[in-house]
């Protein structure tokens, strides 16, 4: 499985395949960064037996831990990504201004 974006540590991660719910994953990554990670838009990235992909978006509750029963488990192949909060966005606007 793949973690990607606004996490503290970002890549491939070797986890129990249809038995871990994404929150372990984010936080297998060592959790959202800050500021910088929208964790009401963390998108899941599958790829299908017939080599579809399918896209699903969630939002993660870090208080709810890592068994919470509304995220999926992942699948092998499955990419994770935590992407940018508006206020990161903001920030990087303003820094390219500058």
């Amino acid at each position: 499985m793949n973690v990607i974006g606004e996490v503290e540590k970002s890549g491939i991660l070797l986890l129990e395949a249809n038995n871990t719910p994404l929150v372990q994953a984010v936080l297998t990554a060592g959790g959202p960064k800050a500021w910088k990670a929208n964790k009401g838009n963390v998108e899941l990235v599958s790829i299908n037996r017939n080599r579809s992909a399918t896209l699903e978006s969630f939002a993660i509750d870090l208080n709810q831990g890592a068994s919470n029963d509304k995220k999926p488990p992942l699948r092998d192949g499955d990419t994770v990504r935590i992407n940018r909060s508006g206020l990161a966005k903001d920030s990087d606007a303003i820094n390219a201004v500058s």
